[in-house]
């Protein structure tokens, strides 16, 4: 594991401070991480939306179910892996 070590404005310290008591983090760390992990979920989430878009908006292909469950597996691997 890596360390980061942030310098804060003294607003910012003060959110990060209330919403560590608001939300019973035991450290700025744990608060970070959790923001972090979050930023990341939305980061894949809306990748993942834009390749389907761009999966919608291409021409047209003849499925079967074999061919959908690669290409499930495929994207599924794209995003857990190229992402990290």
């Amino acid at each position: 594991m890596t360390t980061v070590i942030l310098s804060l404005s003294d607003s910012l310290q003060a959110f990060v401070e209330t919403q560590m008591a608001a939300k019973g983090y035991g450290d700025a760390g744990l608060f970070m991480r959790d923001l972090l992990r979050d930023a990341q979920k939305h980061h894949l989430a809306e990748r993942r939306e834009r390749l389907l878009i761009a999966g919608m908006e291409s021409p047209p292909l003849s499925l079967d179910a074999g061919y959908a469950r690669d290409l499930t597996a495929q994207l599924d691997a794209l995003l857990t892996g190229a992402e990290t």
